[in-house]
């Protein structure tokens, strides 16, 4: 599991150039509506790069069955790479930075995929309300119905 603070940013010694072909080619995979990019992001390429490559990756991640490997996952030919938040928080404008760095989060049981690598993912938060959620999408995932308020403390 990673440090839920961690994320995938734009290397900033990178092309702009390079940056905006990724960022165009990103936006055409699927997993980022990049027309949601907000505006505090769209003041640089890198600022834009980081909010997108960040979404892509976060989303990816809750949309696999697997964990995701950032060398492969965040590396777009090396324009890309995955850093803690102690890293990301060094950028020039942290405050500007910090707006459009989409960090990989916690595991969302509303979200992750039904699969045990997604059970186990919830199960390592350590959270009963988040196990209750995910074992009631996966009892409907499998026809079923189950309520996440009636799962026993003792199941979750």
């Amino acid at each position: 599991n990673f440090d839920s603070s961690a994320a995938c940013v734009t290397d900033h010694n990178a092309l702009k150039a390079d940056v905006g072909n990724t960022i165009g080619y990103v936006c055409g995979l699927g997993y980022v509506d990049c027309s949601t990019v907000p505006k505090e992001c769209k003041v640089s390429v890198f600022d834009t790069g980081n909010f997108v490559l960040g979404t892509h990756f976060k989303r990816k991640s809750q949309l696999s069955d697997t964990s995701p490997n950032p060398l492969s996952d965040c590396h777009f030919n090396g324009l890309a790479k995955f850093v803690s938040s102690a890293e990301y928080l060094k950028f020039g404008n942290v405050s500007q930075a910090a707006k459009c760095i989409v960090p990989i989060g916690k595991p969302d049981p509303e979200s992750v995929f039904v699969s045990p690598h997604g059970m186990n993912e919830i199960h390592g938060t350590n959270n009963k309300t988040a196990m209750k959620v995910f074992i009631s999408r996966a009892v409907k995932h499998s026809a079923g119905h189950a309520v996440a308020a009636e799962i026993p403390d003792e199941v979750a």
